[in-house]
């Protein structure tokens, strides 16, 4: 269970870093390259980074119940 619950969190972590370099930073070269056609479908995905981010958070919500606090880390 320790060790999921950090694969969990790491996997939370990774999902926001995503959603933010596809709203931030691919949005933006996708502007500057003149490709705002795919702005839409990159931030689409990045609306679902957020999708996925809110089950996982659910997921370590419930595994934090499983494992005693002083185990966390």
């Amino acid at each position: 269970m320790k060790a999921a619950r950090r694969i969990v969190m790491d996997a939370i972590l990774k999902a926001a870093m995503a959603r933010w370099f596809l709203d931030e930073q691919a949005v933006q070269c996708l502007v500057a390259a003149g490709r705002s056609d795919l702005v839409d479908r990159t931030s689409a995905a990045a609306r679902r980074l957020d999708e996925v981010r809110d089950d996982l958070q659910a997921v370590r919500v419930e595994l934090n119940a499983m494992v005693p606090e002083s185990q966390w880390f």
